[in-house]
């Protein structure tokens, strides 16, 4: 994974950096998210994107993309996607950057690859948000994706 040392307060630390992506699919008048409950940390048990560590020689988009790639078992094909915007989050040790994409087609996935990872991943309705154990960033990205993207 992708880092840089950096120091802070005389310590040496490694900033982790990553990305992820935030599938949306409307359908209609209802708006889903893909969201996987995660079986390994950080947070495990809660929901979150499909997403992971940044290699080195890549950009955080490869990395997301990437990572969607290994953890679903199929890549996002840019006819599919309707919408596209980045959001960044960064922390003092934590770079992080995620792609909302909104697509209208259903996304095919394949368990042997998420179950490493997830134990399920599955389309959840955005109205029915709050009824999920959810990762500190999905809600701060689907409340962006409400309001537009």
């Amino acid at each position: 994974m992708d880092g840089q040392l950096t120091n802070n307060n005389s310590k040496t630390v490694k900033t982790y950096k990553g990305a992820g992506v935030a599938l949306f699919k409307k359908n209609d008048n209802e708006s889903f998210v893909l969201l996987g409950r995660r079986r390994i940390k950080p947070c495990i048990d809660c929901w979150s994107f499909l997403g992971g560590g940044k290699h080195k020689n890549e950009t955080f988009t490869q990395a997301a993309l990437r990572e969607f790639e290994e953890e679903s078992g199929t890549s996002l094909d840019s006819s599919l996607i309707t919408k596209q915007k980045e959001m960044d989050f960064n922390f003092p040790f934590f770079k992080w950057k995620t792609l909302l994409i909104e697509t209208t087609q259903d996304i095919a996935l394949d368990k042997s690859c998420y179950s490493k990872e997830f134990f399920e991943v599955k389309w959840v309705n955005i109205k029915d948000i709050k009824k999920y154990k959810l990762h500190i960033f999905v809600k701060t990205v689907v409340n962006k994706y409400s309001r537009g993207i």
